[in-house]
C-alpha cells in the first residue's frame, strides 16, 4: 500500500513508542487508507514481579502527583497512555497538512494469550491491505 504524507507520519509515530515508553515494545504494524493494526507488546511488570491479563493494560498509577497528592492515571505505563501519545504526536502532525485530520475517538485492543493468537494475529495484520480491495 502507497503511503499517503499522513501515513508516513503514522509509521514514523509508530516506530517511537518504544523510545518514548521503554516497558512497551512493539511488533507488526500496517497503515492502512483509514486506520492501522498494530501490536504492541507491554513488558512491565507489578511490584510483586508477576504481571496479569488486564491490570498489564490497564494499571492504575501508584505515584502521586501535583500539589493536590492525587493519583493521576494520565501518567499510568499502560497502553491508553501509548495510544494517547501516538493519537496526538500523530494528530499534531497531520493537522498542519490536513487541518481536518481527526482519528475515531476510541481504539480496539485484545489480550494476546499466546504465541498461536500472536501468529494469526501477526498474520491478519500483514496480510490486511491485500483485503482492503475486496
Amino acid at each position: 500500500m502507497q503511503l499517503s504524507e499522513i501515513g508516513k507520519l503514522a509509521e514514523i509515530y509508530w516506530h517511537e513508542i518504544p523510545l518514548r515508553f521503554p516497558f512497551a515494545a512493539i511488533d507488526e504494524f500496517v497503515v492502512m487508507p483509514d486506520h492501522i493494526h498494530g501490536i504492541i507488546i507491554i513488558n512491565k511488570q507489578d511490584d510483586n514481579g508477576s504481571c496479569s491479563d488486564r491490570d498489564a493494560i490497564n494499571r492504575v498509577c501508584t505515584d502521586v502527583g501535583g500539589v493536590t497528592g492525587v493519583k493521576n492515571p494520565m501518567l499510568s505505563d499502560n497502553l491508553s497512555r501509548i495510544v494517547r501519545w501516538y493519537k496526538g504526536r500523530v494528530s499534531f502532525e497531520s493537522r498542519k497538512i490536513h487541518a481536518d485530520f481527526m482519528w475515531h475517538s476510541r481504539f480496539y485492543d485484545h489480550i494476546i494469550r499466546n504465541d498461536e493468537a500472536l501468529q494469526r494475529i501477526r498474520n491478519y495484520v500483514k496480510n490486511n491491505p491485500s483485503k482492503w480491495a475486496r
